[in-house]
């Protein structure tokens, strides 16, 4: 007995309220050979999925089965063919429904959409770069993409859809070393966010109310982290800002007085010095000898404590070299000390002659002697360049014999010099090196260092008016 197959009934035609798409469902009695589910399989009546149905050609065939119950030896089965319309090309969807809306726990708007699709159909978009273009996912990103369902002929393709925006924020004080600042902190998803100044009603607050590139330079972004980046990414940023939208983070931060010592130069005057004193000539009679003496007069160097204000300042800029006030160290001058003597003496005396014809006649000694001595005064400097002292006195008198009677009277003079030079600083060296105004000191300090690698430094001056 042959296998004979014949129409039962008429086909049952419906169509999908989601996306208006035609199934068919055509039965056939089977009678004879093939008439079990295993039977049936690789058989001349089993045709090839996808085959077109014989009235609607985009219709193709997905399903083909027995149907009722079965048995060895059953002769007689109920053959069902399905057939179900599908997209004219691969790349063409049908969409399943309506967009399904739902909003996160932020607030955000998702979106859900499923679609039809042949068999072989490839997945376009890129997840986490794919915008939206109209309709409820205007301006939302696509956040998945992927096939809830393969069969032989069709699938079913699932993306979903959610809008960028902030997850959650947090504001906490800024680092101690940067008195005034705060941090901001922004999650969010689909692209970063940063902070920028409330404008409306009043400028007293930072908001989160932009996207994209920061172009307030008042933020400086401090710490990030990029997840999901091969995705629909979440991102996290953190902001360095002044607690007060209308500063920015450098500036002075704090001023007060306080009280320093400062170096105050020492002093070198040359001077010469009078001196005299009463001696005795050859005819005991009183005979004075007047000069001078070179000194240095040396007014040491002291500290003193002087009133100053205090600034505090953050900046982005190196400190760079400033002259100082008050600063003895570009001061120096030296002091060059000579001492020169020159000392005559009678020498031997001859006598010569009779007793009624006597003579004498005596020679004479003298010594020079010289010393030099440099002296170096840092932090001084000097009144006037130098001063000279001197004195002249009678070393040696005494009378010769002439023709047995004195005769005249011999002298011999001595002489002492003392030479002060000085060297170095002088006064208007002074006048223009030892500032009594301005910066008396500072001390920098790097406190802080952004994402871009700004350096803020903290400086701290001590100034006098």
């Amino acid at each position: 007995m042959g296998t004979k197959i014949e129409k039962h009934g008429e086909p049952d035609k419906t169509y999908d309220k989601g996306s208006g798409l035609l199934t068919i469902v055509r039965k056939f009695k089977v009678t004879g050979k093939y008439t079990t589910k295993a039977q049936l399989e690789g058989s001349e009546i089993h045709l090839a999925f996808e085959t077109p149905d014989p009235e609607h050609s985009d219709c193709l065939l997905a399903s083909q089965g027995i149907d009722g119950s079965e048995s060895v030896d059953a002769q007689k089965s109920i053959l069902v063919r399905t057939y179900v319309q599908l997209p004219v090309n691969l790349v063409d969807t049908v969409q399943l429904g309506s967009d399904l809306i739902t909003y996160s726990e932020s607030g955000l708007k998702q979106v859900e959409q499923r679609f039809v699709v042949r068999r072989g159909h490839v997945l376009t978009g890129d997840v986490g770069t794919t915008t939206g273009a109209a309709g409820d996912i205007n301006d939302l990103i696509l956040s998945g993409n992927g096939f809830a369902e393969r069969g032989k002929v069709s699938a079913v393709v699932v993306k979903r859809w959610a809008e960028p925006g902030l997850i959650d924020s947090s504001e906490v004080v800024g680092p101690a070393s940067l008195p005034g600042t705060k941090r901001l902190t922004y999650v969010s998803q689909g692209v970063p966010f940063y902070p920028v100044i409330d404008t409306d009603p009043d400028p007293d607050e930072w908001v989160p109310a932009s996207t994209g590139t920061m172009p307030d330079t008042k933020a400086k972004l401090v710490a990030k982290n990029n997840g999901g980046v091969n995705g629909f990414a979440r991102y996290t940023r953190t902001y360095l800002v002044s607690a007060d939208p209308t500063k920015t983070i450098e500036g002075v931060k704090y001023t007060y007085d306080d009280f320093v010592n400062i170096d105050v130069p020492g002093t070198i005057e040359c001077k010469a010095e009078t001196v005299a004193m009463t001696g005795i000539d050859l005819d005991l009679s009183s005979t004075s000898s007047t000069g001078s003496i070179a000194e240095l007069d040396v007014t040491p160097k002291t500290k003193t404590e002087i009133g100053v204000t205090v600034t505090i300042e953050i900046t982005t800029a190196p400190p760079a070299g400033t002259a100082r006030a008050f600063n003895i160290d570009a001061l120096n001058c030296a002091v060059s000390v000579k001492h020169q003597n020159l000392r005559q003496g009678a020498g031997a005396t001859v006598t010569w002659g009779s007793d009624t014809n006597r003579m004498s006649g005596t020679g004479y000694s003298q010594a020079f002697s010289a010393s030099v001595a440099l002296r170096h005064y840092p932090g001084y400097y000097f009144l006037n360049a130098g001063a000279t002292g001197e004195i002249s006195y009678i070393g040696r008198a005494w009378y010769e014999v002439v023709n047995n009677k004195i005769g005249t009277e011999q002298t011999l003079p001595s002489r002492q010099q003392s030479i002060l030079s000085a060297s170095g600083s002088d006064a208007a060296a002074y006048a223009a090196a030892y500032n009594t105004t301005g910066l008396v000191d500072q001390k920098p300090r790097p406190v802080f260092v952004t994402l871009d690698g700004t350096v803020y430094w903290e400086i701290i001056k001590w100034t006098v008016t």
